[in-house]
């Protein structure tokens, strides 16, 4: 597994996990709800205007697969790819109203909150603009 080296790559993967997220198999649509809800890194970036928050780690690996996310819980660090991430995206933050944001996010999804501590890393697009897909 390679990590990412460019942002292209890291919204390649968003795009992938949205697609699980709204996939009929349930294998898909379990793995990014988990990873929705339990990871304690975060990726914020828009679609549709609206913001998403996904697993830092799944979004580190290029072109990543769920068999590979999860052999890379088992062997990766969250350092590591919170380290990869700062370098692609920018520095990592926190903060209530992110927290907040992130609440309303996972309610959305029908989800129960889950109350760690998290940090976040925002997606900027090529004009240094929030990333805002269009899906």
């Amino acid at each position: 597994m390679a990590f990412v080296s460019k942002r292209d790559d890291v919204i390649y993967n968003i795009k992938k996990l949205e697609g699980f997220l709204s996939s009929g198999k349930a294998e898909e649509k379990d793995f990014a709800l988990d990873g929705v809800l339990n990871s304690e890194i975060v990726v914020i970036y828009k679609v549709n205007g609206i913001n998403h928050f996904g697993p830092c780690r799944f979004f580190a690996f290029k072109k990543n697969t769920i068999k590979d996310d999860l052999e890379s819980r088992e062997t990766i660090e969250d350092k590591e790819i919170a380290n990869v991430m700062t370098k692609i995206v920018g520095a990592p933050f926190t903060n209530g109203m992110t927290e907040n944001k992130y609440k309303e996010y996972v309610e959305s999804l029908g989800q129960e909150f889950v109350n760690i501590e998290r940090k976040f890393w925002r997606v900027k697009d090529e004009r240094g603009k929030n990333l805002d897909l269009k899906l």
